[in-house]
């Protein structure tokens, strides 16, 4: 297996500790420079690192994307593994007018009792509980 193809998988059961360790040295950085392509204090990567952070709710989906891009031999699919949680699903424009025409048709009852099925499901989601990939 070469390079490319261990950074794109990572180990099966790699954590976000790992994951940081593994882009400091495919870029050979620091966890402060680390931190400053993330937008985030250094502390912040230093608990990632030392397992503090991460393995309950960790970084939101958007930090997360932010280091796939950051770090392109790192893809979204390992980087959300890593947390442990499965990449959310982009949302076309047209996707997006669908969701919100439906929504429209909704009682204002039925509007909340929706948003909060949502919001309980992202939270899952967000504390790596959701379904996993394979």
């Amino acid at each position: 297996m070469g390079n490319q193809d261990r950074a794109n998988r990572g180990a099966p059961d790699e954590d976000l500790a790992q994951l940081i360790a593994a882009i400091r040295e495919a870029y050979d950085i620091n966890e402060s420079e680390v931190a400053r392509r993330l937008g985030v204090h250094a502390s912040t990567v230093n608990n990632w690192t030392n397992r503090r952070r991460g393995s309950g709710r960790g970084p939101n989906p958007a930090t997360l994307r932010k280091i796939s891009s950051e770090f392109p031999k790192f893809p979204e699919k390992r980087v959300f593994a890593a947390a442990r949680r499965l990449p959310p699903a982009p949302l076309t424009p047209d996707a997006k007018e669908r969701l919100l025409n439906l929504f429209d048709e909704l009682t204002e009852e039925q509007q909340a009792s929706m948003e909060a099925q949502v919001r309980a499901v992202v939270e899952i989601n967000r504390q790596g509980g959701g379904p996993r990939s394979s």
